[in-house]
């Protein structure tokens, strides 16, 4: 195929795509605008502004996998009604060889998605959150994800932060646990103080001891020392983990490992940041290889019923590999993962079935 044929079938993939990310985008906007109106009457149209595009960055990345595989069935069914995909198929093009340049431009697309997604929509999201409980007063689940409240395991030690903040750790309560696993020690402060060294000091501390009888409790300032390693575990942060970076997320992964804290959710986000994207890519290899089955209707409403299917059977998949993965049924990659190699799967077969029938 030649350079001008392949440019000229990507400009009209990414027309079709553009077209349907902004119509489907422009629906959700104007719907959930809607929803909220009675919460942002008297409140600055600034602040509104803000909000809907920080929902315009967030939203592109939840809904540019159903454009991508849509605006493919779409500019599949826009040559087969001007006539030109049977001018090629008469040139001797396979369908291999249509569907390539409209794959590769869909792989860029879902790699520019997941950078997009790491350096605008993840702090968008974030931001939203912001937004809705300091402007417009609405909780919804912020205290889900940004409660004070940690429970940290770090060796023996079981440690309750009540809260943690810029100013310090307050209200500290911990408990020693012996191999066999019974409470040895109970130990409550008002505060852990860093130390020059890295390391944390318990200060006014009530402790327990419930090695002897009868249990001692005496007031003193516990000159309990962590080393820098455990120190670490109390950078442990909250929030969305969707909304962190990369490398915030491989982190406080790690370090609620440490800290025997679940880990699941902040692997599955890892992970989901770069499988995702690409299912737009997956699910765009489906969609052409519905869009050159023989005897298929040259209609833009086939296409966008299979395109809905498609994003129907896509979405399934991460709901299934998502859940499977909470409940510990599959490690957290597989469950990111694999939604994108049975899509990938289904679209190299149904382009094989093509090739053979043509």
């Amino acid at each position: 195929m030649s350079r001008t044929l392949q440019r000229y079938l990507v400009q009209l993939y990414l027309a079709c795509v553009a077209l349907t990310a902004s119509a489907v985008l422009l629906v959700f906007l104007v719907i959930d605008f809607g929803d909220r109106l009675k919460l942002y009457v008297g409140a600055r149209a600034s602040d509104v502004l803000e909000l809907y595009l920080c929902k315009i960055a967030v939203t592109t990345v939840q809904l540019m996998p159903a454009a991508m595989l849509l605006g493919a069935g779409i500019a599949l069914t826009t040559l087969k009604r001007r006539g030109e995909l049977d001018a090629m198929r008469s040139l001797g093009i396979s369908p291999r060889g249509i569907v390539a340049p409209l794959l590769g431009c869909a792989t860029v697309l879902g790699v520019g998605l997941s950078v997009f997604d790491e350096r605008v929509a993840a702090p968008a999201g974030a931001r939203i959150d912001t937004l809705m409980v300091e402007r417009f007063h609405v909780w919804g689940d912020w205290r889900y994800y940004y409660a004070t409240q940690q429970w940290l395991r770090l060796g023996p030690s079981v440690f309750r932060v009540f809260a943690a903040d810029e100013a310090g750790i307050r209200g500290v309560t911990v408990f020693r646990l012996s191999p066999a696993f019974s409470l040895e020690q109970r130990v409550d402060a008002e505060a852990m103080r860093p130390l020059p060294d890295g390391a944390f000091e318990l200060t006014n501390a009530s402790i327990r001891d419930y090695l002897n009888e009868p249990h001692l409790t005496t007031k003193a300032s516990e000159q309990t020392r962590f080393t820098l390693a455990d120190a670490k575990a109390f950078a442990i942060k909250s929030g969305r983990p969707e909304q962190m970076s990369s490398r915030e997320l491989a982190e406080q992964e790690r370090l609620r490992a440490t800290a025997g804290l679940p880990t699941v959710r902040y692997a599955l986000a890892r992970h989901g940041r770069y499988s995702q994207p690409l299912l737009g890519a997956a699910g765009a290899l489906l969609a052409c290889a519905l869009a050159l089955r023989r005897g298929r209707r040259p209609a833009l409403t086939v296409a966008l019923v299979e395109g809905l299917g498609v994003s129907a059977a896509l979405w399934g998949l991460v709901v299934v590999g998502r859940a499977l993965s909470l409940s510990e049924r599959v490690a957290a990659p597989v469950g990111a993962w694999l939604p994108l190699v049975a899509l990938l799967a289904a679209g190299v077969l149904g382009v094989r079935r093509v090739e053979r029938s043509a």
